[in-house]
């Protein structure tokens, strides 16, 4: 259905987001309010092991209150090309500087209210380096096999949503083959 955007208003400016309120108006004359997350867009990889294992991170996430089992993700730099943020972020987070990225898909974090995107990689191909974390940021490093993360997707150990989307696409992908 079409619309038009009647008025907006950017009502919060954060450091990773903004929150506008937009009134819009339908075709059918109806009027509504919408409240949107303008989110930094972001980068995920899949690491796999010479052995085949996925390196997951573990760390606390505050708005959730837990600790949580993902892969390595973040924060794209303005201007920064996903795959490069990918790989900053994977050398960052697990100390593993990538030698070779394959570009798997991109999705919306949550459509109903967020601009956020998330592009995702696999990296198989890694040497050793130095993990760069934040001052704020503390991780555990963490390997599963794929069987075993989906075990755990399945009950609910893993609830991150990027981590759910890409190592179901990777293993369904790898019975493909």
């Amino acid at each position: 259905m079409d619309f038009k955007k009647i008025d907006s208003k950017v009502i919060f400016r954060g450091h990773i987001m903004d929150v506008v309120v937009d009134q819009i108006e339908f075709e059918n004359g109806v009027q509504a309010q919408r409240e949107v997350a303008v989110h930094a867009s972001c980068a995920a990889v899949v690491p796999i092991t010479p052995e085949g294992k996925i390196i997951m991170v573990r760390q606390y996430r505050y708005a959730v209150e837990e600790d949580t089992l993902e892969i390595p993700a973040g924060l794209l730099e303005p201007g920064e090309d996903p795959m490069e943020g990918a790989k900053r972020e994977l050398e960052e987070e697990i100390g593993q500087k990538p030698l070779h990225m394959e570009y798997l898909f991109r999705f919306y974090a949550s459509p109903g209210f967020t601009t956020e995107t998330l592009d995702v990689f696999l990296c198989n191909e890694m040497s050793p380096s130095h993990q760069h974390l934040d001052v704020d940021e503390f991780i555990d490093i963490q390997e599963v096999t794929p069987e075993e993360a989906m075990r755990m997707i399945a009950d609910g150990r893993i609830k991150d949503g990027k981590t759910v989307a890409a190592v179901s696409y990777y293993v369904a992908r790898a019975k493909e083959a």
